[in-house]
């Protein structure tokens, strides 16, 4: 079955998730650094949604490809929304298919709208050290930067972490290292956050 047609047996079956509403079942991410090499490459038309409609509740204005803006209804929901699946899934604007809040969980931001209470739903995937070295690498580059990045949004914040997560990549090594022996990796994320000051602590 199609992404589209799930979309809307879901919500003819009551499974489409209400928007204030995070399912229990986690849904894997992947690899961080796979996910960095193929960003920007083509549009992801791949993201692992299910029947999530985080981002198309969260009042945002949708720039279509015919240059004109769909505004979102009073409520922020998006106008093409229609029992909770999208009535134009197979055609939606390049805009939709390039969305992919993954990057605020790999960033480790939350934006404070519908999608950042949403993020949850994500089950960070980072079994391979290079990964974990990545995303802690991208904490790092914010927390060593939170004054002159105050006020940013988190769309900026993620691309200021990826951009400069290689100037990090050492010190965040060397962390692992020492603090991750007989830990988890959440365990050791947890345990060096603990120590990042500022106002945008790590949400991951």
């Amino acid at each position: 079955m199609g992404q589209a047609k799930a979309r809307r047996a879901a919500a003819e079956t009551g499974r489409a998730w209400p928007r204030d509403q995070v399912p229990a079942t986690k849904v894997p991410t992947g690899s961080p650094r796979d996910w960095l090499r193929n960003e920007g490459r083509k549009p992801n038309e791949n993201v692992p949604c299910g029947t999530c409609t985080a981002c198309c509740s969260a009042g945002y204005a949708i720039a279509m490809d015919d240059g004109t803006t769909l505004k979102p209804r009073a409520d922020g929901t998006c106008p093409k929304l229609i029992d909770g699946a999208c009535s134009i899934y197979e055609d939606r604007p390049l805009t939709c298919r390039r969305y992919d809040c993954r990057r605020y969980v790999f960033a480790g931001v939350s934006p404070d709208d519908h999608v950042g209470r949403h993020l949850s739903r994500w089950d960070l995937t980072a079994d391979k050290f290079e990964d974990q070295v990545f995303l802690l690498s991208c904490r790092l580059a914010l927390q060593h930067n939170v004054t002159s990045l105050a006020g940013k949004c988190e769309n900026d914040l993620s691309k200021f972490a990826f951009q400069n997560a290689g100037r990090y990549k050492e010190e965040a090594a060397a962390l692992l290292r020492e603090h991750g022996k007989g830990r988890t990796f959440n365990e050791t994320m947890n345990f060096i956050r603990r120590g990042f000051q500022g106002a945008r602590a790590p949400t991951i």
